[in-house]
């Protein structure tokens, strides 16, 4: 990951924040939940596939700034297992490869929430960008399993488009629980070789977590 990179966006993002929800609600929260994380591929001489999914871990916080009425914007730093899992045959023999991924994610998130008594319905849309911490891809054998690092071959960092839907509810008049399910479409190519391959990751998520009204 570039921290570099990763530091410029992080101050940019606050200050941009600040300025448009400085009188606004301000909600901080922890989030859990799991990635099934699978991926667009093209090849140089022409196939085109979906992957499997690789079960993956997603675990950060979420900060949601109220703009105006029910429209708030939400940034989500988190930790994503991402990646795919393939089904091969090798000399006769099946052979399992699972590509693993993981990045550390900034979702900016805008949010649109209806509330209905202590239940708060909410959707969302939103830029993904991704800073890549580590990729290894480990082929599975009958009777072993090999694991070796590709980081040269994937570049550090993707981008996706966000969206999903979500339900709240009203623990107490500061605390809320939450829980959404949400659609990630990897808009980058994350291939760094320079065959001609194409990668894009396809994934879906699965979060819960803990709001609370500051």
């Amino acid at each position: 990951m570039s921290v570099t990179r990763a530091t410029f966006f992080l101050t940019a993002l606050f200050l941009v924040i600040g300025a448009t929800s400085s009188k606004g609600q301000v909600n901080l929260g922890m989030r859990m939940g799991v990635n099934s994380a699978a991926a667009a591929i093209h090849l140089s001489y022409g196939d085109s596939y979906y992957t499997g999914a690789r079960a993956g871990l997603i675990a950060g916080i979420a900060m949601e700034f109220g703009l105006f009425g029910p429209v708030s914007v939400q940034f989500e730093p988190q930790y994503a297992q991402k990646g795919y899992k393939l089904q091969e045959d090798y000399l006769g023999n099946p052979l399992t490869v699972v590509g693993k991924l993981d990045y550390v994610e900034m979702p900016v998130l805008l949010k649109g929430t209806w509330r209905i008594g202590r239940v708060r319905a909410y959707a969302f849309c939103g830029p993904n960008p991704g800073f890549r911490s580590s990729a290894q891809v480990a082929q599975m054998f009958p009777d072993s399993t090999e694991i070796s690092s590709v980081n040269y071959s994937v570049k550090d960092f993707d981008l996706a488009l966000d969206a999903g839907v979500g339900l709240g509810f009203l623990v107490n008049p500061t605390t809320t629980f939450v829980a959404d399910v949400r659609y990630s479409h990897g808009l980058v190519n994350v291939d760094n070789g320079h065959r001609g391959n194409d990668y894009r990751s396809r994934d879906l998520k699965v979060m819960l977590g803990m709001m609370f009204e500051l």
